[in-house]
Order: C-alpha cells, then sequence, then structure tokens
C-alpha cells in the first residue's frame, strides 16, 4: 500500500511539473526517509523527470508540519499516519486528491480510477 501511495504522489509531483515554471525540486518530508523502498523509487523519479526530491525525516508527532504551515513555508508533499489525518484535515490544511487530479485530463491517465473515492 504504502508503494502505491509513493507512486500517486510522485505522479502528482509530475502533474505539478507541467505547469507554467517547471520545478527543479520538490520537498518531501515523512517518517519513511531511510527505507530502502522510498530512496529507490526517489531516485527514478528524479532519473525520469529530473527532479530532484529533498527528503526530510520527521517524527511521529504533528508539530513539524504545523510550524512549517504557521511559517508560511510549508513542504511540497508530506506523508503522515493515518492517526494524525483527523487533526490536518481539521485545519483546512489539505485538499482533496481528486480537485488536484481533475486540473489536468491526463492525469487520470497517470494515477487510475483507482485514486478516484467516486
Amino acid at each position: 500500500m504504502r508503494k502505491l501511495v509513493v507512486v500517486w504522489t510522485l505522479c502528482f509531483v509530475a502533474m505539478l511539473s507541467f505547469s507554467s515554471v517547471r520545478a527543479q525540486s520538490v520537498q518531501l518530508w515523512t517518517q519513511d526517509a531511510t527505507q530502502p523502498w522510498l530512496l529507490e523509487a526517489l531516485d527514478s523519479f528524479t532519473q525520469e523527470t529530473g527532479i530532484e526530491v529533498e527528503l526530510r525525516a520527521i517524527g511521529f508527532g504533528t508539530e513539524e508540519v504545523f510550524t512549517a504551515v504557521a511559517a508560511g513555508a510549508p513542504p511540497d508533499l508530506f506523508t503522515h499516519g493515518l492517526a494524525a489525518l483527523g487533526a490536518f484535515a481539521a485545519t483546512g490544511f489539505l485538499e482533496p486528491f481528486e480537485s488536484t487530479l481533475d486540473k489536468w485530463a491526463f492525469a487520470g491517465e497517470c494515477v487510475g480510477a483507482g485514486a478516484r473515492t467516486g
């Protein structure tokens, strides 16, 4: 399941790179920063897109992400455990994945029908 989420996330970043300003790098904050499967996926992503991923290890608390958001400098992407999802959603910080997918016609090909909640 984690690999699937990483693939969806990387597809999302790739979609962002098609905007008028091409990203040279993105920030990814995660608790899995040292996992070999993630490092391999990020290396492949960089090779395919030319977009460098600035990886930062974060703890299991939500403080780091909330502090960054309050300071106006949130990461481009982050992963966190499901237990924290409600706290992030309550702040209005999260946006439904579908709202981003709907902005680009090619997104469905990249992510697939499994990403839509219906």
